[in-house]
């Protein structure tokens, strides 16, 4: 240490300020910032803060998305269990004729006969099942029929319904109400999709495949 002192009172001043001179620059250089540098930083930082805000502000609003389809899709999940009610699978003619003979009984009418359809036809993810019914009753008994129908958990509707009172001549009871005829195709509705895509699996899995 005693050898740079000495070192530095031996120094000319034309030393010492060239000496001063390297070394102001050399700190202007390295450590002096004249605030250009802070003003970048700042800079950067805003431009992370920005995106950062601009990503969380699209998150929320994907998540906003997410929740409105989940619940549409939950909505959906409902609506179509409900519509399964009324499309119950096993819907058949000898099914629809068991509930006409039933709510004919309940109802007081006589059911003259009954006569499936030779075809189901099928749609896209539905098959109508149709039966001809031919009814006798009085006019209430004929109502009642009909509307104790409307109350059964099926899809079922009714095609060239006809009501007719009886023929001219025929012979009615004192204090009786003239008995009416109803006459109608009855459809009923099953639900396929589920079956088609199995029965579809099934064909495309056996196909090529001989029996042994």
């Amino acid at each position: 240490m005693q050898q740079y002192i000495l070192q530095l009172g031996e120094m000319t001043w034309s030393k010492v300020i060239v000496g001063g001179l390297i070394a102001l620059g050399a700190y202007w250089g390295l450590y002096y910032d004249n605030g250009e540098r802070l003003e970048t930083e700042i800079q950067q930082l805003t431009t992370r803060l920005t995106e950062s805000e601009r990503q969380l502000r699209e998150t929320k609003e994907a998540m906003a998305d997410a929740e409105r389809f989940e619940k549409l899709v939950r909505q959906n999940e409902i609506q179509f269990e409900k519509v399964m009610e009324y499309l119950p699978q096993d819907t058949n003619s000898n099914e629809l004729t068991r509930l006409v003979n039933q709510v004919s009984q309940l109802s007081g009418a006589r059911v003259k006969a009954t006569q499936p359809m030779s075809v189901a036809e099928r749609k896209d993810f539905y098959e109508m099942t149709r039966i001809k019914v031919d009814l006798q009753g009085s006019f209430s008994q004929v109502v009642l029929f009909l509307s104790s129908l409307s109350k059964v958990q099926k899809l079922l509707t009714f095609d060239n319904l006809e009501i007719k009172t009886l023929e001219e001549g025929a012979v009615i009871g004192e204090g009786e109400t003239p008995p009416v005829t109803l006459e109608a195709t009855m459809v009923g509705y099953r639900y396929l999709k589920d079956q088609e895509t199995a029965a579809d699996a099934n064909r495309a899995g056996g196909t090529g495949a001989p029996n042994p």
